[in-house]
């Protein structure tokens, strides 16, 4: 009897750098396409709409486990896609995934045909939850809680039920807020010093919403399409092909250090040995760069 075939990892990442390169490849003569999404919310470009076609077949073609776009794999999709942006039931309530459910099944046709726009139209009321917990979060943070009372937290939440409506979420993140400020200040703190770091901490996630891209959105649903397949299969998109490639061949181009944002400012973290900051000994770890001069 013939043995089964094997694939190792190596195979894998190939394969799956091979779909994104043909994905591009196939795109470029993308016919124009049209967006029922509403006006000021991020949308799939042309070129998103053909490489999800393309990527969805050579994926259905070419894949070991031969698995088909049909109604059970496309609730694989929907769900993946919805842990990549509330894997912690954090922020959608529960009547948005009953409205969300009617896509469920709709998701391998989506791809297939590179009518993308309901992933679109989900990840708009991801980031109108998000804007409206973190402001949430922020206006608690105008009183100091009360630790007296005997109450606990849920860190993993990702088999908790969806919170059935905003109240029900008010008292999550209520919850959730002074676990934040408890950890703080068992560090030490005190609560105006808290507050103060939990106030930034939310501001800059609350920013850090308004910055995400078209291609961030897509690279999350075409991982989850992927992934449904196997957990080893990725979509990369051409940033993080490019962060991968570095990563592999180890060569790190710049000033020679990982940079943080701590609080605001883009901190080093740690200055790499035989690098450009490190021949320099002008950076420390824990320096802020406050300001990029001109070069002469």
């Amino acid at each position: 009897m013939s043995q089964p075939l094997r694939r190792s990892p190596r195979w894998l990442i190939a394969s799956v750098l091979l779909v994104f390169a043909l994905a591009l490849a196939g795109s470029a003569q993308a016919p124009a396409g049209t967006s029922v999404l509403p006006p000021g919310t991020l949308g799939p470009t042309d070129m998103q709409r053909a490489t999800a076609r393309k990527v969805g077949r050579i994926l259905e073609e070419a894949h070991y486990s031969r698995a088909s776009l049909d109604e059970r794999m496309s609730e694989v999709v929907y769900h993946r896609f919805l842990e990549f942006l509330d894997g912690q039931r954090s922020y959608f309530v529960a009547s948005d995934i009953e409205e969300f459910n009617a896509y469920g099944k709709q998701f391998g046709d989506m791809i297939r045909t590179g009518s993308i726009d309901p992933a679109y139209l989900i990840f708009a009321r991801f980031q109108q939850r998000n804007r409206e917990r973190l402001q949430h979060a922020l206006a608690l943070l105008k009183t100091e809680p009360d630790f007296t009372v005997n109450e606990s937290f849920e860190f993993d939440r990702t088999h908790a039920p969806w919170p059935a409506d905003a109240a029900t979420m008010d008292e999550l993140w209520r919850k959730r807020v002074k676990n934040d400020a408890l950890s703080l200040m068992l560090a030490g703190k005190q609560w105006p010093d808290a507050a103060e770091v939990l106030r930034k901490r939310y501001e800059r996630v609350l920013k850090r919403v308004d910055q995400v891209t078209s291609e961030d959105v897509f690279e999350g649903l075409m991982n989850s399409y992927a992934r449904a397949f196997d957990p080893h299969s990725s979509y990369f998109s051409p940033r993080s092909s490019e962060e991968y490639r570095i990563q592999m061949s180890l060569n790190y181009e710049g000033i020679g250090a990982s940079l943080q944002i701590v609080d605001d400012y883009v901190t080093i973290m740690n200055v790499l040995e035989g690098g450009p900051a490190a021949m320099a000994g002008t950076l420390t770890t824990n320096d802020r760069i406050t300001g990029v001069g001109q070069g002469h």
